[in-house]
């Protein structure tokens, strides 16, 4: 593991959360406000050691999705969550009313998604695929926490890397999905996708219009969830 492993992607292995964590976590990042309504409420997790754990960068942009159904100029239908890992995104988007396929390239990931989205009580579609390879359709807004810490070509990886491993700069697999991405969208679609940044200088992404809707810093990294409109 990089040692910027432990940043952003903290701890792949971390205990087992539970909805009253979530809960209690989006109160005190909003200030105190309760976001106690049916988006942020999970179910228990026992999450196999393969997937990725919801962790700062997780809640942050479910902290995003839960203001974004109020506040989009149409309200998304169709929700694609890439790189699912145990579902809380896909969870939130399917409790908020949206109709969601939930991706990831681990079948423990898989597993562990459609475990807590039955005991949550939502239906979600769950795609095994690598990106977009296996996914069908287009969608009002893809929602993506992508892996992004920097690993170098010599280090040892696994399934469980491919939770947070995001290649040399930390944005192989970002890159890969941008690539893809417009061909999923449906006109006037959007994407809610997390970027990691050493410093404060705001990303941009080449063939995309952005917007910050909300930023953190952790340590020497900061966290940014942008809304992406292609043009």
């Amino acid at each position: 593991m990089s040692p910027t492993a432990s940043l952003g992607r903290m701890n792949p292995r971390a205990p087992g959360w539970r909805a009253s964590d979530l809960s209690g976590a989006l109160s005190s990042r909003s200030g105190g406000e309760s976001q106690s309504n049916s988006d942020a409420q999970m179910p228990n997790n026992n999450t196999m050691d393969t997937v990725y754990q919801p962790a700062e960068d997780s809640f942050l942009i479910l902290e995003v999705m839960a203001s974004y159904w109020k506040t989009a100029n149409r309200r998304p239908n169709l929700v694609l969550d890439m790189g699912t890992g145990s579902g809380i995104l896909a969870i939130a988007a399917a409790k908020a009313g949206c109709s969601v396929t939930a991706v990831d390239i681990n079948p423990e990931a898989i597993i562990t998604a459609k475990a807590n989205a039955k005991v949550a009580g939502v239906k979600i579609t769950f795609v095994k695929s690598d990106l977009f390879k296996n996914v069908k359709g287009t969608f009002d807004l893809i929602v993506f926490n992508p892996p992004y810490v920097p690993t170098e070509p010599n280090e040892k990886l696994d399934m469980e890397s491919a939770a947070w491993d995001g290649g040399k700069d930390g944005l192989s697999v970002t890159n890969e999905f941008l690539k893809h991405a417009k061909g999923f969208l449906k006109p006037g679609g959007r994407i809610l996708l997390l970027v990691s940044t050493i410093g404060d200088k705001e990303p941009k992404l080449p063939g995309f219009k952005t917007k910050v809707k909300k930023k953190e810093s952790l340590f020497f990294e900061k966290l940014w969830v942008l809304e992406l409109e292609p043009f």
